[in-house]
């Protein structure tokens, strides 16, 4: 997509599942939603979703809650990028052309070939796999370290550039093993878009919930951890940012902003004010 998108002076970044959807086990408080959607729709604010989902599922969930439709649509885990132009989503061409490199011609369906019989992943159904994303359930307990160290070795053997990303689905208890590009995650679409608005890091805020997020929400954005985020992953950012000196960057949302209870679009919220967009 060659048109140019408008300026604004904010950007913010979110998950989608149980970050802005409120489909977790934790209660939304009332009234959280239209206070978010009275935010994103000012003129200044270039609002994206960041998700593992496609952009059908996207959809049929924003129409399901009822949330605010995105100005911009990061999706398949980073992989696709989309923008609303008048009324429709188009795809962002080059961003695909930015990502293709890593893989050196291979697709999704020839890195598989390469790692199949790695033990205790199972392949995720056609629908959540696409040219540049593999993905694999597994088990929430598995040693996803030592998962992670094992893929790599198989793709770096091959040349494959990728990022191999664990996260856990905490509906369905269900663990998540995605293999991407390495310039095609989360962190680097929002990068990219960024890029492309013409802002600076300062004008950028990531929220997220899970482990798919822990390399926005560790970047050097100004980052939102929701409340209804799991304890683990509570840990995990907080000692990744420690790791990285970007501690101070980060809110972790507790509930309080306008007696809400910090949990989903709530927590978002919360950080916004603390970090003086509200």
């Amino acid at each position: 997509m060659s048109q140019k998108l408008k300026k604004p002076l904010r950007l913010l970044a979110c998950d989608l599942d149980c970050t802005v959807l409120p489909n977790g086990t934790e209660p939304l408080s009332l009234g959280a939603v239209p206070a978010f959607a009275a935010f994103v729709q000012r003129p200044d604010v270039h609002l994206v979703y960041a998700s593992g989902r496609d952009i059908h599922l996207v959809q049929n969930v924003v129409t399901e809650f009822n949330i605010p439709l995105p100005d911009s649509l990061i999706s398949d885990v980073g992989t696709t990028l989309y923008h609303r132009v008048n009324g429709q989503f188009i795809i962002d061409d080059s961003w695909s052309r930015v990502i293709a490199s890593d893989w050196h011609g291979y697709t999704g369906n020839d890195i598989a070939q390469f790692i199949n019989d790695i033990p205790n992943i199972r392949l995720q159904p056609p629908a959540k796999q696409n040219r540049f994303k593999l993905s694999y359930f597994t088990s929430v307990s598995i040693d996803h370290v030592q998962l992670i160290s094992d893929v790599q070795q198989r793709l770096q053997a091959k040349g494959i550039k990728a990022a191999v990303i664990f996260s856990i689905d905490e509906v369905v208890r269900t663990g998540l093993l995605d293999i991407l590009p390495a310039g095609a995650t989360k962190r680097h679409a929002v990068d990219y878009l960024r890029t492309q608005l013409g802002l600076s890091i300062d004008q950028v805020v990531y929220a997220g919930d899970s482990g798919n997020d822990l390399e926005p929400l560790t970047s050097g954005y100004k980052s939102i951890l929701v409340n209804n985020a799991a304890p683990a992953v509570k840990t995990e950012v907080r000692q990744l940012a420690k790791n990285r000196n970007v501690l101070d960057k980060i809110y972790f949302a507790h509930g309080g902003y306008q007696n809400m209870n910090g949990n989903y679009v709530a927590g978002i919220l919360e950080g916004l004010e603390k970090f003086g967009w509200l």
